[in-house]
């Protein structure tokens, strides 16, 4: 194909947007690398404009999330079923860790999300305090509540890894694609993976988010004092 080209397009060059199998270089550092050359490095976190991070803030304040009360998103969902841990461990997952603190919820879905997920998350949250659904916002809104919350927790998805690119620290679950090529890039993500979600115990999650710094307090994790306010 590329000879045919060549005939049509003078000097067509192939460019390699995954690593040649058998390399275990982050998919990420291996595209960096295209654009930067060997120098290129990671850099985080990504700003986000004010005019959103306002108005991530008014949806909180909305809800009745309160300063103070360390607030964690939870994204249930991703572009393919087999890459999402089962919702009613996230639901389980929510209620021991709010039994545990006194801990707000932002579940967030998306297009990539189907009805009946999207349904239950609603419903789960009509049903609970301190809990917040949020269905469908535009991708840089997302960010913004992402960039506002304490910690985040998902799958293997796009959500996941614009948390860890606005800062946040994470705990993102991985089951058929590799997490040392497709994980998200930051300071704080933990991994949890197998090749079937369904086999990651919630205690396994809840253990691991309890080395999990908060991102509004560094010094505290899940199980501790609760997290000075936030500035507004």
């Amino acid at each position: 194909m590329v000879d045919a080209m060549r005939k049509t397009i003078p000097r067509t060059s192939i460019v390699r947007t995954i690593p040649q199998e058998g390399k275990r270089t982050h998919v990420a550092v291996f595209r960096l690398g295209q654009v930067c050359g060997e120098s290129g490095e990671w850099s985080a976190p990504l700003a986000v404009p004010s005019i959103y991070r306002e108005k991530a803030l008014a949806i909180f304040r909305g809800a009745g999330c309160e300063q103070g009360r360390p607030l964690i998103a939870i994204h249930p969902g991703s572009g393919g079923k087999a890459k999402c841990w089962p919702l009613e461990n996230y639901f389980s997952l929510i209620e021991r860790l709010h039994k545990e603190r006194d801990i707000s919820f932002a579940l967030l879905t998306g297009p990539a999300e189907d009805r009946s997920l999207k349904e239950k998350v609603a419903e789960f949250c009509r049903m609970r305090t301190n809990m917040l659904s949020v269905d469908n916002e535009d991708l840089m809104t997302v960010a913004a509540l992402l960039a506002e919350c304490d910690l985040s927790i998902g799958n293997d998805s796009g959500v996941s890894h614009l948390a860890a690119a606005v800062g946040r620290p994470i705990v993102a679950l991985f089951g058929p694609t590799d997490p040392e090529l497709w994980k998200p890039m930051g300071n704080h993500v933990r991994v949890l993976a197998s090749v079937s979600l369904k086999e990651i115990p919630v205690q396994s999650v809840m253990e691991t988010l309890r080395s999990v710094p908060l991102a509004s307090s560094p010094d505290k994790f899940i199980r501790g004092q609760a997290s000075p306010a936030r500035g507004g």
